[in-house]
């Protein structure tokens, strides 16, 4: 009800789209039918795989990409490049489900069966469920949920003796937020739509621009917020307010290479308006390296991925 109020008060102002929400928390029955009812186009950083697949209408424009593109990406690095075969997958909220399973289902193409999955709600139960991973001592436990928790698991494992291969889909902003310590975070493998590692020539004068402006590092939802205006200015000179003629030309979009990757809505028809990973490790202060890159679930060369 609130995210459907202050869709209809942002309307009542004359906006020609809305951008938002950026994550998956905000996703629920009854907010994704408000939010395709406004009639505008919607920019969403949200990542739920159903988001824009379920919306017909395409009102729904996803600026990075799905989640389960970042579950194949990490399982792409973790077994083919680090030739891994023992995992331990975890998760500590709901909404990071979708992405575990994904996680799992490549594994399971493999023949590879995890030695435990521990699915918890939030963070109670996650002391005693260390102790059961520092039993198993899996070859990389992979994880979902709230950075603290993120955070308070992994201090465990170390402490316990464990040094094996911890990946954490959101371990750059994790570290970027001081939740994960710089100590801590050495080695740690993540994955996003960008990172500032990435050394694409549009990346590097927005991370200067955005150093210079804000005096702080952006991180991969300033990116994608910064790829869609672009992408809504290009819409909006192409088609004007209307917004059938705008969602139009967002979808319909020729491909840009901007600070993300290539924007190139029209591959993919759904409302997705990128589908670009990057794999990256964290050092021991806590900066990232990157180690791969995808374009919708494919391995690219860096300089073949856009930006």
């Amino acid at each position: 009800e609130s995210l459907a109020t202050d869709a209809n008060a942002l309307i009542a102002q004359g906006v020609v789209a809305l951008l938002g929400p950026d994550d998956n928390s905000a996703l629920t029955a009854d907010t994704v039918p408000a939010l395709t009812a406004v009639g505008l186009p919607v920019l969403t950083a949200a990542t739920a795989d159903v988001l824009t697949r379920d919306d017909a209408t395409n009102i729904l424009l996803r600026i990075c990409a799905p989640e389960r593109l970042y579950s194949q990406a990490l399982a792409a690095v973790l077994l083919d490049d680090l030739s891994l075969t023992s995992f331990a997958l975890v998760q500590t909220n709901v909404e990071s489900t979708e992405a575990l399973l994904a996680f799992e289902g490549v594994l399971t193409e493999r023949g590879i069966v995890p030695g435990a999955r521990v699915q918890l709600a939030d963070s109670a139960g996650l002391l005693g469920e260390s102790r059961n991973l520092l039993d198993l001592n899996p070859e990389a436990i992979v994880m979902w949920g709230a950075p603290q928790d993120a955070a308070n698991l992994l201090s465990l494992l170390r402490k316990g003796g464990w040094t094996g291969q911890f990946a954490y889909r959101q371990a750059e902003e994790a570290t970027l937020a001081g939740v994960l310590s710089d100590t801590l975070a050495a080695g740690v493998i993540g994955a996003s739509n960008w990172s500032y590692a990435y050394p694409g020539r549009a990346a590097r004068i927005f991370l200067e621009d955005y150093l210079l402006a804000y005096g702080q590092v952006p991180g991969p939802l300033a990116a994608a917020g910064y790829d869609a205006i672009w992408a809504l200015r290009a819409a909006l000179i192409a088609s004007g307010t209307a917004p059938e003629a705008l969602t139009a030309a967002l979808v319909g979009a020729e491909p840009k290479n901007l600070v993300g990757g290539t924007l190139r809505p029209a591959d993919f028809g759904d409302g997705d308006l990128i589908r670009v990973v990057i794999v990256y490790r964290l050092g021991a202060g806590g900066g990232p390296a990157v180690l791969a890159r995808f374009d919708d679930g494919q391995p690219v060369a860096i300089e073949e991925a856009g930006g």
